[in-house]
């Protein structure tokens, strides 16, 4: 159907006139009134020229409002009609102007051919520009560009006066700026909101809390934002960043960069930015407090970088997705990683995801830390270490048992001899049958069967040799395997690589509790399950005593929290 629609159209055949299935595409940038009109125009006349072709079949309409032309990705009207048209839903799309399908040279033209592919043909109704006409392929593409180069002008001139527009003390971007509002493009402050403002200052500087703790003393004290909905830690941050409070203007906060197929928006480095003090815009806190809650930022943006840094919190945390709930009604239930911080004590510690079920606590597993889990694995490894001389002797004497009685070298000198001595009764067999001592029928049948045995022996020492390769592979991978556990006994904390190749799984009992914690361990590498025991002094908070079985292992040195 598709190569017959091509052929037809370049033989000057009038699309009109063709029984064919039609849509047709609308598309405004914004949602202005004019362009709500524009819109609104554009979806009723191309419906309308569809339905009053006779041999014409309406197939749907497709479009996008408030979306830009130069970033197809974005368009979801556009992309669901690019799907429907690979499922052959359709053969013609009609579009007002090359504009309104793609503002980007390169989408116009790969989407123009994805769906030329597809056997779906574009009439650009403005221009009389179809998609299949090889005639007009150098007009779309004169028209795709000049649709791009408009587009461009246009940001430019956005750019300049929105440039023009700061030059003269006047504010563009969001109007929902926290403690100001717009008059005219000119900030003017709302008292009621720039107290909330001066009040996150001053809880963050001189009460140092962070921003989920403002934003639940916030909300305590019943301050809202103008929709009655909590202030969320975001806002807080963004009140806390924002240069504007203080006086000042920012901009050159990010940049734009062509990445060829589509725009990315990079932020920039603070050092990067452009600000400067502006008479315009009126200041709700000093620069001096301002200028303070900077620098505690920093130093904890500083502190945070720190602790990520740390061995412990590289990448994926050591014990991630390791530790299940093995209580009856919360079988399964994964452990998330915490991070506890008192005084100067800092601790990783792992809960229940269902941690936060007041209703059921007989169900939530207790809290585990880190520091108890790197001791278990420790003990693990040296006791590994210790036995190992003993596991590998009766791997290896399960491993003989299995291959007993075959005495594999023997057997190899045996099958050896005897496939010498085939190979002489068939040299035999061939002198008798060149002599006329035996026929050509007796000559076939036993030199078959002598090739059958040679055949049988071969396969028979091939399996020898096999079981003979592993059996040394198994021994200097065995080996391998003491030099890692001799490795890993060595950290002084286990890595994650550690972990992983050791731990299958740890399962926290349903008889644990805060005090007395049961854990199952499956190991990777061996068919072995340890049950180690954890025990909490809470009233003394001294060291957890860690038993595995009925050995119990060094505590960890240092005083813990509960």
């Amino acid at each position: 159907m598709k190569y017959d629609l091509l052929r037809a159209v370049n033989n000057g055949v009038n699309i009109q006139e063709m029984d064919l299935r039609v849509v047709d595409y609308a598309r405004v940038s914004t949602a202005s009134r004019e362009q709500r009109k524009s819109f609104e125009n554009q979806l009723d006349t191309y419906r309308q020229m569809i339905e009053e072709n006779s041999h014409w079949t309406y197939a749907g309409t497709y479009s996008d409002e408030a979306v830009t032309g130069t970033k197809a990705h974005l368009r979801g009207g556009f992309q669901q009609m690019i799907q429907d048209a690979q499922a052959g839903l359709f053969d013609l799309i009609l579009v007002k102007d090359v504009a309104r399908f793609a503002r980007n040279i390169k989408e116009c033209l790969v989407y123009k051919d994805q769906l030329k592919s597809y056997g779906v043909m574009i009439w650009f109704v403005k221009e009389n520009i179809n998609s299949f006409l090889s005639s007009d392929e150098m007009m779309l593409k004169f028209m795709a560009l000049g649709a791009e180069m408009e587009a461009n002008s246009a940001r430019t001139r956005t750019k300049i006066v929105f440039e023009q527009g700061i030059r003269k003390g006047k504010v563009y971007g969001n109007s929902k700026i926290l403690g100001y509002t717009k008059d005219h493009c000119t900030l003017v402050v709302d008292e009621q909101e720039a107290e909330t403002v001066r009040l996150i200052f001053d809880l963050y500087v001189h009460e140092r809390m962070g921003l989920r703790r403002i934003a639940k003393e916030l909300a305590e004290r019943g301050i809202t934002r103008k929709d009655g909905t909590q202030i969320p830690p975001r806002t807080i941050k963004t009140v806390l960043e924002n240069p504007k409070y203080k006086g000042y203007y920012c901009g050159g906060k990010s940049e734009k960069l062509d990445m060829g197929e589509r725009y990315v928006r990079r932020e920039l480095p603070e050092s990067e930015w452009v600000m400067y003090k502006d008479p315009s815009i009126p200041a709700i806190v000093s620069e001096e407090l301002w200028d303070e809650a900077a620098q505690i930022r920093m130093e904890r943006k500083a502190k945070f970088k720190e602790e990520v840094s740390m061995p412990c919190n590289q990448g994926i945390y050591r014990y991630s997705g390791k530790i299940i709930s093995g209580f009856d009604n919360a079988p399964n239930v994964s452990y998330t990683r915490f991070l506890y911080r008192y005084k100067e004590i800092q601790r990783e510690g792992w809960q229940c995801r269902n941690h936060k079920d007041f209703a059921h606590s007989s169900n939530v597993g207790p809290t585990l830390y880190s520091d108890e889990l790197d001791a278990i694995v420790q003990g693990m490894l040296h006791d590994l270490l210790g036995g190992y001389d003993e596991m590998i002797a009766d791997l290896m004497d399960r491993y003989q048992t299995a291959t007993a009685g075959q005495q594999v070298e023997t057997r190899l000198k045996a099958l050896q001899k005897e496939q010498e001595a085939i190979e002489r009764k068939r040299r035999k067999l061939l002198d008798l049958y060149e002599e006329d001592g035996i026929t050509k029928a007796e000559y076939l049948a036993r030199g078959a069967e002598h090739k059958a045995r040679l055949d049988a022996i071969q396969s028979e020492r091939e399996a020898l040799n096999a079981s003979s390769a592993k059996s040394q592979q198994m021994l200097v991978q065995l080996d391998e395997l003491k030099h890692s556990i001799s490795r890993m006994a060595e950290e002084s904390t286990p890595s994650k690589e550690t972990i992983d190749s050791l731990i299958d799984k740890i399962i926290v009992l349903g008889d644990s509790t805060k005090k007395n914690i049961h854990l199952d361990i499956v190991l990777k590498f061996v068919s072995v399950t340890q049950t180690f025991h954890i025990f909490r002094d809470t009233t003394k908070k001294t060291d957890s005593c860690i038993c595995c079985n009925k050995v119990t292992s060094t505590s960890v040195s240092r005083t813990w929290p509960n």
